[in-house]
């Protein structure tokens, strides 16, 4: 796999938590259209539906999402993501 594509592959994890954290990631929503999605042209179908069926479940699975943790000083306010306790 080129370098390229490993770079690809980390900013679509990322883009995916913060997708996960703020509204949800379902391949239905209008997250994954606008922010998901796009990845898939660089990746290929292929690599990106692996990628994105492996992390979502590791997302799903694993993580939980903590509204409202703060509140900034326009109003803006942010979640976090965390790990289970299991």
């Amino acid at each position: 796999m080129t370098e390229n594509k490993q770079t690809e592959i980390k900013y679509l994890k990322s883009m995916m938590e913060s997708c996960f954290t703020y509204g949800g990631l379902e391949r239905n929503s209008r997250n994954f259209e606008r922010y998901i999605k796009p990845y898939e042209k660089e990746l290929g179908t292929d690599l990106f539906n692996k990628v994105y069926d492996e992390y979502s479940s590791i997302l799903n699975d694993n993580y939980e999402v903590i509204h409202g943790v703060y509140t900034d000083s326009e109003g803006i306010t942010y979640n976090n993501l965390i790990w289970k306790n299991k």
